[in-house]
C-alpha cells in the first residue's frame, strides 16, 4: 500500500478533496525530523520544548510581554479544550483572521493539538474572498480580532459556524458570538493532544487569488517540517535565537518563521502590524540575533537602522521576492558582522531551496534543501537543461503540492509527481541556482523576456524612490513597453525634471532596452499581505485609466 492509500484510508476529511492519483506529489518525509506515523504538529514544537528543559524559557516577546513555553503549552491546551467542548472535532476546518500576537499562536497551537485543520486568513482579505474560503473550506468555526470582524460579517456567517472573538465585549455576545477570553478561562489546562496520520492535513492556506479565487493548499506535517526543518538546518538556526519577525503570521513565510523559533527552542518578536521604526526599536531592546523580512521591508528598513543598536544581529533572512545586489551590498555597509539567507518556494511546497549563509550570496536561490529534487526543465520539452541555461522549476520532496478540491489545477501543475513553479530559473557550474523571473511577470518588448525585478532593484537606489514597481503595458510597435510606478520619498515631489533624472540614472546602470519608457507617480503602491510590490495591482490601474479614457 502507498502513502496515497494509506490516506485515504485514514484521513479526517472527505476523500475527494484530496487529489487524483494520477497527479499525486512524489513525497519523502525528512530525515531531519523523528517522525512517528502517528504524530501531533504543536507536540513536537511546544510541549517537547517542555520535555527538553525550556518550561521557564521565553517563547514570545510581544510589546512589553512575553510568554514562556510553559505558558504557551498551558494557554493553548486550555483554549483547544474548549474549542473540543464547541463540538470542533479532529478534521475540522477553524479559521484564524488576527493580526501579529501571541494570541493568534495560541489559536494556532490549541487546533493543532485537538487535531483540527487551521485556516489562516489575511487581515487584509475583504468579505468576497472570505465568504469564499470559509465555504471552500467549510469551515466550523472563526477566530477573529474584534477590530477584523466587520468584513467577517459581511462576508456571511453560515449556521453551525461558531465566531470567536478576541477583545469582543457585550456588544459581541448579544449576536450569540463567543469571547476568546472567556474559553481560555474556562478550558483544561492539562488537556491532551490528538495525533493524526502525519500525511494528513493541519492546515490550508489560501494563495492571495492573483488569478481567479483563492486557491488552497493543503499543508501536512510532513510537508511543513519538510521545510520549516531544512530551513533551520541550512540557515543554521539555533536554540540562543532571537528572530524577529516581519511578515504577517497567515502569510505561510511569516507562519514558519514561528516555526523556525519553536523547532530549535529559541524565542521569537511580534508586532501587531509591521512598522519600520517598531521593528527595529523591538529588535534593539529584545536584542535579536535574526531579522526576517521580504526584500521590500528591508528597502524601508534601510535609512533607519543606522539609529539602533543592531549589534546582536548575525543573520538576516530573506524570501518572497528578489534580493538584488544593490539591497545586499547596502546593507552589508551598515550591517557588515551580519550574513545573509535566502530562500525559494511557493505557498503550495513552502521553501525548498536556499543559500548557505556566509558561502552564496543571497542574491542567488543557493542550493535545494535535504532530501528535495529540483530540476531546470525546457518549458517546451520538459527535458532537462544544461548549466547556465534558463529554463522552468522543477521540484519534490519532503513537501508536496497538495490543492485542496481542485483536481484540474493539480494536474496543471504536477506531473510524474514534480511540482511545476512556473518560475524561469538556471543553475551555475557550483550547481547553486539562480533566480530569473516569475513568469507571469515576464515583460515581453521588442522580443526581449524583462523580469522587472532588475529594473526596480536599481530604481530603489535612487535617493527619490521610497518604492518601485514594474510592469509591461502594451504598445503597438514594441508589444509592451516598461512602465515604471514611482512613490517618492515625503521630501520629493514628482516633476519632469526627476523623470529625466530617473531616466538618467537607469541608463547608467542598465541595458537600453530596460529602461523604462513610461513613469507615473503614485501616493501609495499597492502591496501585498506580505508587503510585496504587487504588480497585479498596478496592472488594475493603469486598465483602469484606458477604461476611463
Amino acid at each position: 500500500m502507498n502513502m496515497r492509500q494509506e490516506l485515504l484510508l485514514r484521513t479526517r476529511v472527505p476523500k475527494e478533496y484530496w487529489p487524483p492519483a494520477d497527479a499525486w506529489p512524489s513525497i519523502r518525509p525528512t530525515r531531519l525530523v523523528p517522525w512517528t506515523e502517528d504524530f501531533n504538529l504543536a507536540e513536537y514544537l511546544v510541549e517537547r520544548n517542555l520535555d527538553e528543559g525550556r518550561e521557564q524559557k521565553r517563547a514570545v516577546f510581544f510589546r512589553d510581554k512575553f510568554l514562556s513555553y510553559g505558558q504557551l503549552s498551558q494557554m493553548s491546551n486550555k483554549l483547544g479544550s474548549s474549542l473540543k467542548r464547541l463540538g470542533i472535532r479532529s478534521g475540522d476546518r477553524v479559521a484564524i483572521r488576527m493580526t501579529n500576537s501571541p494570541e493568534f499562536v495560541i489559536s494556532d497551537m490549541a487546533i493543532q493539538k485537538i487535531g483540527a485543520i487551521l485556516v489562516p486568513l489575511f487581515v487584509l482579505l475583504k468579505a468576497p474572498s472570505i465568504a469564499h474560503i470559509l465555504k471552500d473550506a467549510e469551515v466550523r468555526a472563526v477566530i477573529v480580532d474584534a477590530g477584523l470582524i466587520d468584513e467577517v460579517e459581511k462576508a456571511g456567517i453560515g449556521d453551525g459556524v461558531n465566531v470567536i472573538v478576541y477583545g469582543g465585549n457585550e456588544a459581541h455576545t448579544s449576536k450569540n458570538y463567543l469571547l476568546w477570553e472567556r474559553l481560555l478561562e474556562e478550558g483544561d489546562k492539562n488537556a491532551k493532544s490528538e495525533n493524526i496520520y502525519y500525511h494528513d492535513a493541519v492546515m490550508i492556506h489560501y494563495t492571495s487569488g492573483t488569478t481567479g479565487s483563492p486557491k488552497g493548499c493543503i499543508q501536512t506535517p510532513v510537508g511543513i517540517l519538510g521545510h520549516v526543518a531544512g530551513t533551520v538546518n541550512r540557515a543554521g538556526l539555533r536554540e540562543d535565537d532571537i528572530l524577529s519577525i516581519a511578515p504577517p503570521l497567515p502569510f505561510a513565510y511569516g507562519h514558519a518563521a514561528v516555526m523556525y523559533a519553536l523547532c530549535v527552542g529559541g524565542s521569537f518578536i511580534l508586532m501587531e502590524r509591521f512598522s519600520v521604526e517598531e521593528f527595529l526599536s523591538q529588535a534593539e531592546c529584545y536584542r535579536a540575533t535574526v531579522l526576517v523580512g521580504v526584500p521590500t521591508t528591508y528597502r524601508m528598513m534601510l535609512p533607519e537602522i543606522p539609529k539602533y543598536d543592531l549589534s546582536s544581529v548575525r543573520l538576516l533572512m530573506t524570501a518572497g521576492e528578489t534580493f538584488t545586489e544593490d539591497l545586499e551590498s547596502s546593507l552589508k555597509k551598515i550591517l557588515p558582522k551580519v550574513k545573509f539567507f535566502n530562500s525559494y518556494g511557493y505557498t503550495e511546497m513552502w521553501n525548498f531551496i536556499g543559500t548557505i549563509p556566509g558561502v552564496h550570496s543571497a542574491t542567488s536561490l543557493g542550493i535545494p534543501y535535504d532530501g528535495y529534487e529540483v530540476k531546470i526543465v525546457d518549458e517546451q520539452t520538459g527535458k532537462e537543461v544544461g548549466v547556465r541555461e534558463v529554463g522552468v522549476i522543477k521540484a519534490c520532496g519532503a513537501a508536496g503540492t497538495l490543492y485542496w478540491r481542485i483536481p484540474d489545477k493539480q494536474s496543471l501543475v504536477v506531473s510524474n509527481g514534480m511540482f511545476y513553479s512556473g518560475d524561469l530559473a538556471y543553475r551555475d557550474e557550483q550547481g547553486v541556482f539562480w533566480f530569473k523571473a516569475r513568469d507571469v511577470d515576464i515583460i515581453k518588448s521588442s522580443g526581449y523576456l524583462i523580469a522587472p525585478y532588475e529594473i526596480e532593484g536599481v530604481l530603489s537606489s535612487h535617493p527619490a524612490v521610497a518604492i518601485v514597481g514594474c510592469i509591461g503595458v502594451p504598445d503597438p510597435v514594441k508589444g509592451e513597453i516598461i512602465k515604471a510606478f514611482v512613490k517618492l520619498k515625503a521630501e520629493f515631489q514628482p516633476s519632469e525634471k526627476l523623470i529625466a533624472e530617473l531616466e538618467r540614472f537607469a541608463e547608467e546602470k542598465l541595458e537600453k532596452y530596460k529602461v523604462p519608457k513610461a513613469w507615473e507617480f503614485i501616493q501609495e503602491m499597492p502591496v501585498t499581505a506580505s508587503g510585496k510590490t504587487m504588480r497585479r495591482g498596478l496592472k488594475e490601474l493603469e486598465l483602469k485609466k484606458k477604461t476611463a479614457g
